[in-house]
């Protein structure tokens, strides 16, 4: 039985980092040998965090924890690692290269599609991209929009990828939460929000959504509660008082139990300029919300099928008019307990069980 090393960054309150736990969680489970390596001692999921084979390594950025990760690999040739992030994968890329140890298995997983600001950065990037990402033994991408991006870029070839969603739900998660028959709907409209408050997320369209929905000649209003913390929150919060929206918009921060907080909503509203998985888009399904999201090719495109709780709206202009009737239809769906059960059936798929083995499945037979 090989031993299993993760590499994550820190345990901040992101996607790929409950991602990292949530696959620890599930190899320990069953047996596997598996640690957990994290360059940062820090983060909103420490609290979580209560067992031994955790390594910090102290390190502020994937580039100081490079002369960590080349012993690490010396150290262990005959085991896998899995990194669980771009800038980890370029850094354990490298790593290999200086170990000397060709053989050594190398997993990377791949977040996002690539998406870069102005041609330098690209450039710069694509050509550490293409280097690290040839000394990975495979790719898992969390959607068939990452692996696309991955291959339209020249990145790797196909064979070298293959398309895993996020382990998203825990086994105690799932029977723990029946809706009950007798449920408490929000009557207020309220509109959730949430993720990292950071420019992917791009949740100034979601404020300008509630303000348009307010502004038009319609006899209901909404609230808006955006739950994440991040680099964005100043901004944000400058531009509600700006629009108005003090009191009809908050932002209460990062949320430690979001399905308890985001099931009493009316629906779920994704704004996100790109999304290479969407593990609020499983948590906001699993709370029987109705969502509308913006199409973005990635997880939005994979988990969200054609169902009438369901609006993906082409807005490549962000236009907040563009999502009004969406919103408004999905207003007056009446969410009883066996609505809340079929929103709740498309993110069964990604419970940590299903999603856990299907990686192991991958990561042992390449």
């Amino acid at each position: 039985m090989k031993k299993i090393f993760i590499i994550s960054a820190s345990l901040r309150g992101g996607g790929a980092e409950r991602v990292s736990l949530n696959l620890y969680d599930y190899f320990s489970s069953i047996g596997e040998k598996v640690e957990l390596v994290i360059f940062q001692k820090d983060g909103a999921y420490l609290d979580l965090i209560d067992d031994q084979k955790i390594t910090f390594l102290n390190k502020n950025s994937a580039r100081s924890a490079l002369p960590n990760l080349i012993k690490l690999i010396k150290a262990n040739p005959e085991s896998i690692f899995l990194s669980t992030k771009r800038e980890i994968n370029i850094v354990m890329g490298i790593a290999k290269f200086f170990s000397w140890k060709k053989n050594v298995k190398l997993i990377f997983r791949e977040v996002n599609p690539l998406v870069y600001y102005n041609f330098f950065q690209k450039l710069i990037s694509l050509i550490f991209v293409k280097f690290s990402y040839s000394f990975s033994t495979h790719i898992i991408a969390n959607s068939t929009g990452t692996k696309k991006s991955l291959l339209v870029n020249h990145i790797c070839k196909e064979s070298k990828v293959t398309v895993i969603g996020n382990p998203v739900l825990s086994k105690e998660v799932i029977e723990s939460n029946p809706f009950e028959k007798e449920l408490v709907i929000d009557d207020e409209n309220t509109i959730i929000c949430a993720g990292r408050l950071e420019k992917q997320k791009n949740f100034q369209l979601a404020i300008d959504i509630v303000h348009a929905l307010n502004s038009s000649q319609i006899n209901k209003k909404f609230k808006m509660i955006i739950y994440g913390m991040g680099s964005e929150r100043e901004k944000l919060e400058k531009y509600i008082e700006k629009k108005g929206l003090i009191k009809t918009v908050s932002m209460p921060g990062f949320s430690f139990d979001l399905l308890e907080d985001i099931k009493p909503g009316s629906l779920f509203l994704l704004t996100s300029s790109f999304e290479g998985f969407g593990n609020v888009i499983v948590e906001a399904l699993f709370c029987g919300l109705p969502i509308c999201a913006k199409y973005s090719d990635g997880g939005v495109e994979d988990i969200l099928k054609n169902r009438d709780f369901v609006k993906v709206i082409d807005s490549p202009n962000d236009n907040p008019n563009d999502f009004l009737d969406g919103i408004l239809e999905l207003s007056e769906i009446n969410l009883t307990a066996s609505k809340k059960d079929e929103i709740r059936e498309l993110s069964l798929n990604y419970s940590i069980e299903i999603i856990g083995k299907k990686y192991l499945d991958r990561i042992t037979s390449v």
